[in-house]
């Protein structure tokens, strides 16, 4: 749901399917493949402070992670 709300150009709608999924699975197994959504939303809807907060959250913690190519593309790094 979120990766075609951010396709369509509905950051909104995104970023709640988004929450939906943290509050239900908080530890689950595309958690971080989650994050990665969350930043491409944030950035697309102009939060970019939070976006680059949220990537940096990620980064710090899976600095060579499989999604960090693809954060520090959308943060511009």
């Amino acid at each position: 749901q979120a990766r075609a709300a951010i396709a369509s150009g509905n950051t909104a709608a995104a970023l709640s399917a988004l929450d939906r999924h943290k509050r239900e699975f908080p530890r689950g197994f595309l958690s971080s493949e989650a994050e990665v959504l969350r930043v491409e939303a944030l950035v697309k809807a102009g939060r970019t402070a939070e976006a680059r907060a949220q990537g940096e959250r990620l980064l710090s913690r899976e600095p060579n992670g499989p999604q960090a190519k693809r954060v520090r593309s959308l943060l511009g790094m």
